[in-house]
């Protein structure tokens, strides 16, 4: 959840849209959420003297949905924001189903500036959240370079 909403704020960084981002934080607090709406059945069953079991099923069955919801959501939102350009990373849909952030930055690993627009350099800083890896170019003003004492290293694979 929390890498999810990372990768999601570094895209919209890169993109300027927010739409990956929004749903990955409401994916994230929805934790909070439900340990209050928890504790809040709690205090109610207490209260009116019924079975804690009464209220918390429901409330369960609802939080599993809302939170698959919110989930396919995010996924798929910022799916979308990395195959569009700048990035343009293409990825597929059983594979963000199934493993999301980690399949997103499996190919961000990888990802080279150089197929990225000078627009979306533009919006990096230099302290970007390094989503692609200690060995990707690091954004500058003028151009790309690799970070120092790396000039000439090479991925082997």
């Amino acid at each position: 959840m929390i890498w999810l909403a990372v990768m999601a704020w570094w895209t919209k960084k890169v993109t300027g849209s927010a739409k990956a981002f929004a749903w990955s934080m409401a994916y994230l607090l929805l934790i909070p959420l439900l340990m209050v709406l928890g504790f809040v059945a709690g205090i109610v069953a207490v209260i009116e003297h019924i079975p804690v079991k009464e209220l918390t099923d429901p409330l369960g069955l609802i939080a599993r949905l809302t939170g698959f919801v919110l989930y396919i959501a995010a996924a798929y939102t910022l799916r979308s924001q990395l195959e569009n350009s700048p990035i343009n990373i293409p990825l597929g849909g059983v594979m963000t189903f199934f493993f999301s952030a980690t399949y997103f930055q499996y190919h961000l690993h990888d990802f080279h500036w150089e197929a990225g627009s000078t627009e979306a350099r533009a919006r990096l800083s230099e302290d970007s959240l390094g989503l692609a890896g200690p060995m990707a170019p690091i954004v500058t003003d003028s151009a790309t370079a690799l970070p120092s004492g790396q000039e000439g290293a090479e991925k082997s694979y």
